[in-house]
């Protein structure tokens, strides 16, 4: 939303696709907005959907790369590298949980990402009538009634990872958990 109107459309291009699992599987030369790419990014961490979004804010996922880092350092984040526009390990990237939640806090003040990141599922329409099922990655928004959201994060370096916030009897919290395991990276964050 900071890099203009969320309605505006974005032709899918095949080297959007040029990324790993989790995809939407989208087909090049369908349209969307960026506001239905930015949602299954943030339900479900549709990569392609993420190289397509960095690509039509910045003209590339290297440029994005730039204005992630850019943005970074203007929320105080000295500890974080950014080097792609989806999270996937690549040499000279880096964060670490303070960067983390400071960049949580700030995009949890932005309505339409937060509101996102509450939503357990919904059906992605595709150009061509398919529909594809979106799970939110985040188990504690099923599990417990005061988490409002956020998101989760893999990769084989990193491990498991989950940013997540909470309201409870007044108090709103983000707690991040890095490189954590399947079954602890749930437990920790509760």
């Amino acid at each position: 939303s900071e890099a203009g109107p969320l309605h505006d459309p974005v032709v899918i291009q095949s080297s959007d696709l040029a990324v790993e699992p989790t995809k939407l599987y989208l087909t090049p030369g369908h349209t969307y907005t960026r506001a239905q790419l930015l949602k299954a990014i943030l339900v479900r961490s549709a990569n392609d959907a993420s190289m397509a979004l960095a690509r039509d804010v910045a003209g590339s996922a290297e440029k994005f790369a730039d204005r992630m880092n850019r943005r970074a350092r203007s929320l105080g984040m000295s500890s974080s590298s950014f080097r792609n526009p989806h999270g996937l390990t690549e040499e000279g990237q880096y964060s670490t949980a303070r960067d983390i939640a400071r960049l949580a806090r700030s995009a949890y003040r932005i309505p339409v990402i937060r509101a996102s990141m509450t939503i357990p599922e919904y059906n992605f329409v595709h150009n061509d009538g398919k529909v594809t099922q979106i799970t939110n990655t985040n188990k504690l928004l099923k599990q417990l009634p005061y988490v409002t959201g956020m998101k989760t994060g893999t990769t084989r370096k990193s491990g498991k990872c989950l940013v997540s916030s909470g309201s409870l009897h007044g108090r709103t919290v983000i707690a991040v958990v890095l490189a954590s395991t399947s079954k602890a990276v749930w437990t920790d964050s509760e």
